[in-house]
């Protein structure tokens, strides 16, 4: 069984092209087509499993956006009080 991974709070750059098929938890399918380059945000959602459909290795950097780290550095550079 394949633990699926959560989607959002992302942001995707393809390193290849990528023609894709995200099978989300609750069964739906979402077919994407990705261009090195693209950079793409994921709002937070619920969890899929991602499937190369290419007849090539797809190949992406992925960028997590932490929550509160903003908010913590603008706090530290305030400093105490």
């Amino acid at each position: 069984m394949r633990v699926l991974g959560p989607i959002g709070d992302k942001i995707i750059v393809p390193l290849t092209e990528g023609s894709n098929e995200m099978t989300f938890d609750d069964g739906r399918v979402r077919e994407t087509h990705e261009k090195p380059g693209d950079a793409i945000w994921r709002e937070p959602g619920i969890p899929h499993e991602l499937l190369n459909r290419s007849d090539w290795q797809y190949r992406n950097i992925l960028i997590e956006i932490k929550a509160g780290v903003h908010r913590e550095r603008e706090q530290a550079a305030r400093g105490p009080g």
